[in-house]
């Protein structure tokens, strides 16, 4: 009995250790607040309310376009920005339908930072989380499928730990969010789409500067907004933009064209 006692907070320690560990390489899946889902906040995993930090998230599709074509590949990123540790950190992502089932299939892009893991009670679930090596960055890249025939609005689930890399549960922020798109269908949203695949801004999420690529169009006027509609930034015939003197987090770019308005979430680390 002696020895048992005098080991149990050894045991205890590490399996703490392990739950950590793992937690590093990826997160536990059906934790990004999707329906039917908790969040490492809500588990007891963190024990903290989302949504409470400095901190913000986003998840851009496809260069915000916000359509799909059943059996098409688009490019996704999801990043935090103003993070309090940018060494520390992990996401979760889940796409579902209408109904709440998933919707499409990831394709990884970024191997060494990213991987698949499939559901455990909600097993036709399929979350894309991050590595050991992803756990070090503050935005990830992936591609999604879209389903080989339309099925309505679908909707991408987030949730990002900003991690304080203490080793321990406490001081931890937990962000949530979400983002839906619609199937491809009416003239005026084929008109929009086409429009935003003619109009590339890069890198995104960004930190200091960004570049406007155009394709058979002239991008006249770019005004940037915050997230309370202010506007922080405007310029005329821009191939590129400065906003090193914005804060990080979550922008609109408004871009009046030859061919119409577009307007492209951004996020600035």
């Amino acid at each position: 009995m002696k020895n048992t006692f005098t080991y149990l907070p050894f045991i205890l320690g590490f399996t703490v250790y392990l739950f950590l560990l793992s937690n590093s390489s990826g997160g536990p899946a059906q934790s990004t607040g999707a329906p039917g889902e908790a969040t490492c906040g809500r588990s007891g995993c963190h024990d903290v309310a989302e949504n409470t930090g400095a901190a913000s998230i986003a998840i851009t599709f496809d260069e915000a376009s916000l359509v799909y074509a059943p059996g098409e590949t688009y490019a996704m990123t999801v990043g935090l920005a103003n993070a309090m540790n940018e060494a520390k950190n992990g996401f979760q992502l889940v796409a579902l339908d209408s109904l709440n089932n998933n919707a499409g299939s990831w394709e990884l892009v970024e191997e060494s930072n990213t991987q698949i893991r499939a559901g455990n009670s909600l097993a036709d679930r399929s979350y894309l989380t991050h590595t050991t090596a992803g756990n070090e960055q503050t935005s990830w890249m992936v591609n999604w499928q879209a389903p080989a025939e339309s099925i309505g609005a679908i909707s991408f689930y987030l949730s990002v730990n900003d991690a304080n890399a203490n080793g321990g549960r406490t001081g931890d922020d937990i962000y949530i969010t979400n983002l839906s798109i619609n199937p491809a269908g009416s003239t005026s949203t084929n008109v929009l789409d086409q429009l935003s695949r003619k109009v590339t801004i890069y890198p995104n999420p960004a930190r200091d500067f960004i570049n406007i690529q155009s394709s058979g169009i002239t991008v006249l006027n770019t005004t940037v907004y915050d997230a309370t509609g202010s506007i922080v930034h405007a310029s005329s015939n821009p191939t590129s933009l400065n906003l090193s003197n914005l804060t990080a987090g979550i922008y609109f770019l408004k871009m009046d064209t030859s061919e119409g308005n577009l307007v492209k979430r951004l996020l600035l680390n």
